[in-house]
């Protein structure tokens, strides 16, 4: 499962994303792109080991949350394409 990341800005690392997830290890990557069009904001991809249902609780607890002065969005992707 995926789950997107937005809000964050632009420079996040792929380890202050980690410590956003608490370090789960159900982690199987994550990934973090600068978003051009949008000027200092950047999207996270974070992949996990888990169900659905799992994945939908993570990100519903995360949504919202303050992260470097900024409340990031979530939402679980049911696909990449």
């Amino acid at each position: 499962m995926f789950i997107e990341v937005l809000n964050i800005p632009s420079g996040t690392t792929v380890d202050e994303i980690d410590d956003l997830f608490c370090h789960m290890n159900i982690i199987d990557s994550i990934h973090v792109n600068e978003i051009t069009h949008r000027g200092g904001q950047a999207v996270a991809w974070v992949e996990l080991r888990c169900s659905q249902a799992g994945a939908n609780a993570i990100s519903e607890r995360l949504d919202g949350r303050y992260f470097k002065g900024h409340p990031v969005s979530t939402y679980t992707a049911l696909f990449l394409y």
